[in-house]
C-alpha cells in the first residue's frame, strides 16, 4: 500500500529537552520509522510511506497561512504521489480547525485523508499516539477508492484517554471521528469528541456551479449566507492561482462564544463574517447588548451567524428572538465546519 505521510508537528512529534516540548528537528525521520513499526504491528502486507513536511510548529501556532500551506501540500500530494491514502500528523490544539477546512476543499477526493494526534509525547507511558495510528491505518485500508461518493474522506483518529485505564469507565470512545462532525477538544483532559452533525449538503449535490446558477445567487440580497450554509464549495486549485496569497488568510472572522453576562465587540471594522456559538441548543440571550451588536453588524453589512441548533428538533423560543435582530440560524453542521467555510469564503469572496 501507497501512503503519504504530511508532517505538521504538535505533540506528535515532540521531544522533550529540560522539561519543554518542542517539534524534534528530525520529526519527519522519526515518525517515518514509527509508521514503519506500527504497519508491522498490524501485519496487513507491505506499505511504503512518502514523507513531507510543509511546516513544523506547535499546533497553537497554527494560522490562517499555514492552513493555506497545508492544503497545498496535500493537492501536491494528491496530484504528484497519487497515495491510496494520507497520513497528517497535527497537534490537538487546532485539530479540528485544520480537518474541518480541508474537509471541505477535499470535499470530493476519492483518497481517504485522516489526521493522527497525541495526548502526549510518543515516549510518554500515557501517550495515545500509538493507537491512534493503528486505527488510522486500519480506517485506510478500509476506505481505499471508497470516499468521496457516500463517505467524507477527511477524518480524525483519536482514541480518548478514559479506554487506557481498564479501572475506569469510558465515557466518550472516540475512535474514527468524521472531520465534519468535530465537535471539541477537552485538553484538560484529553477527549476529543464530535456529534451527529450533517454536512449540510449531500455529497453528490456538491458540484461547482455553472455560471448561471452563480447568476442566481448573486442576484439575491445576501447570496453568501445561502451557500454557506447550503451550497459550499471551494475547488483545490483555486489556493495555486497566481493571484492567490497567503497574506489574505488571516484577520476577517470574528468567533465569539456565549457567555452569560458578556459583553460583544463594539467595532468590527474589516471584518466580514461573525460566528457566534451558542450554548447546546443553540440558544443565547437575545437582550439588549445583543441587539445592539446586531444593529452594528448591520450597519457595517456584516452577517452574524448563530451554530449549535440540532437539526430536525423543536427550538426554544429564544432562538425566534435572535432570529427577529437579523442573525442567521446554523442547524445541525459542526460550528468548526462553519468557521472553515466562513473563513474559506473570505479567501475567494472574488468568485461568489
Amino acid at each position: 500500500m501507497h501512503i503519504s505521510v504530511i508532517v505538521t508537528g504538535g505533540t506528535i512529534a515532540c521531544k522533550e529537552e529540560d522539561g519543554v516540548l518542542s517539534p524534534g528537528k528530525r520529526a519527519a525521520d522519526a515518525l517515518e520509522k514509527w509508521c514503519e513499526e506500527v504497519w508491522n504491528e498490524i501485519g496487513k502486507g507491505e506499505a511504503a510511506f512518502i514523507v513531507s513536511s510543509p511546516y513544523l510548529i506547535l499546533s497553537e501556532d497554527l494560522t490562517g497561512a499555514y492552513m493555506v500551506r497545508l492544503i497545498r501540500e496535500v493537492n501536491r500530494v494528491l496530484k504528484e504521489e497519487h497515495p491510496e491514502g494520507i497520513v497528517i500528523f497535527h497537534g490537538t490544539d487546532t485539530l479540528c480547525y485544520a480537518a474541518a477546512v480541508l474537509a471541505e476543499v477535499f470535499a470530493l477526493a476519492h483518497t481517504p485523508i485522516v489526521f493522527v494526534s497525541s495526548n502526549h509525547a510518543l515516549d510518554h507511558p500515557l501517550s495515545n499516539g500509538r493507537i491512534n495510528l493503528r486505527y488510522a491505518f486500519e480506517w485506510l485500508l478500509e476506505n481505499v477508492g471508497e470516499c468521496g461518493d457516500h463517505s467524507s474522506p477527511v477524518t480524525v483518529s483519536y482514541v480518548n484517554q478514559s479506554l487506557q485505564d481498564p479501572l475506569e469507565k469510558p465515557v466518550i470512545a472516540g475512535g474514527i471521528l468524521d472531520a465534519k462532525c468535530l465537535y471539541g477538544y477537552l485538553a484538560m483532559s484529553d477527549i476529543l469528541y464530535g456529534k451527529h452533525f450533517s454536512s449540510g449538503m449531500k455529497t453528490e449535490d456538491k458540484a461547482e456551479p455553472d455560471a448561471r446558477d452563480t447568476a442566481e445567487l448573486n442576484a439575491k440580497e445576501r447570496p453568501d449566507t445561502e451557500r454557506i450554509v447550503n451550497r459550499f464549495y471551494v475547488n483545490p486549485s483555486w489556493f495555486d492561482d497566481a493571484g492567490f496569497s497567503e497574506a489574505k488568510a488571516d484577520g476577517k472572522v470574528v468567533w465569539i462564544k456565549v457567555c452569560p453576562g458578556m459583553v460583544y465587540p463594539k467595532d468590527l471594522d474589516g471584518i466580514r463574517y461573525v460566528l457566534v456559538e451558542g450554548y447546546h441548543s443553540g440558544t443565547l440571550h437575545a437582550g439588549e447588548e445583543f441587539a445592539a451588536f446586531m444593529r452594528l453588524a448591520k450597519a457595517k453589512g456584516v452577517p452574524v451567524f448563530v451554530c449549535s441548533l440540532p437539526a430536525g428538533e423543536a427550538v426554544y423560543e429564544t432562538v425566534d428572538g435572535y432570529v427577529s435582530l437579523g442573525a442567521v440560524p446554523v442547524k445541525g453542521i459542526s460550528p468548526f465546519t462553519i468557521y472553515a467555510r466562513l473563513w474559506l469564503a473570505c479567501l475567494f469572496s472574488d468568485r461568489w
